[in-house]
């Protein structure tokens, strides 16, 4: 018997709906396609729609969607679950992230209980070396560098960003640069300013972080 999640007491084997499972037909906003089975819904003024991983106090998932849709939905109305059992692995944000706890609690509240394990969330990776102001010579070599980690087993990806500006945002993605070092370009005169975002992915769930923006004067 696997960890239960809420009061129910059902095998992880089970489908993905208990016995005294409730569906209903309910309108979804106009405008929706590509729906995952699984995704938590909520109810706005133009229909269900799902519920986004940074939902806000007035945003609560009331259903649970049971079919995939992959045409757009205006008109038309998707299967959903409003009480029973849900499997707790496959309940999905909009974005199609891994649901959290705090999600599953505000289903149970609406008598919908998530069985089983739920799907593990991703680790924010943590610093361990943070970019720095740099310079170099025209054509010298020059290396920056981002180290994260994690604890979670997930798998880090890296891309690096070039901006006009000392932000760490807003900068345009250098093509084929994906790994945690990154050579500058110093052909030419000039400063510009880098930064990196390393990203862990573990299941469907991720969690970004980004680098400090570093000065780079080439002269």
């Amino acid at each position: 018997m696997d960890a239960v999640i809420g009061k129910m007491n059902i095998s992880q084997d089970s489908v993905l709906y208990g016995d005294h499972q409730i569906t209903v037909g309910l309108p979804l906003a106009d405008g929706l396609s590509k729906l995952r089975a699984g995704m938590m819904l909520y109810k706005t003024a133009g229909g269900y729609t799902p519920l986004p991983a940074s939902y806000t106090t007035d945003q609560k998932p009331t259903a649970v969607l049971s079919e995939n849709i992959d045409e757009e939905t205006e008109e038309t109305s998707a299967v959903c679950v409003i009480h029973g059992a849900v499997r707790a692995e496959k309940i999905y944000f909009a974005d199609r992230t891994a649901v959290t706890a705090a999600a599953v609690e505000l289903l149970r509240g609406c008598g919908i209980y998530a069985i089983g394990k739920a799907a593990a969330t991703a680790q924010a990776p943590s610093v361990v070396l943070d970019l720095a102001d740099a310079s170099a010579a025209v054509g010298e070599s020059l290396q920056l560098t981002f180290g994260v980690k994690v604890a979670d087993g997930g798998t880090i990806s890296y891309q690096w960003y070039r901006n006009t500006s000392a932000a760490a945002s807003g900068g345009t993605a250098i093509k084929g640069e994906t790994d945690n070092t990154l050579t500058v370009d110093t052909s030419a005169a000039g400063t510009l300013y880098y930064y990196c975002t390393a990203t862990n992915t573990l299941g469907l769930s991720t969690a970004v972080k980004t680098s400090a923006a570093a000065t780079v004067t080439v002269a």
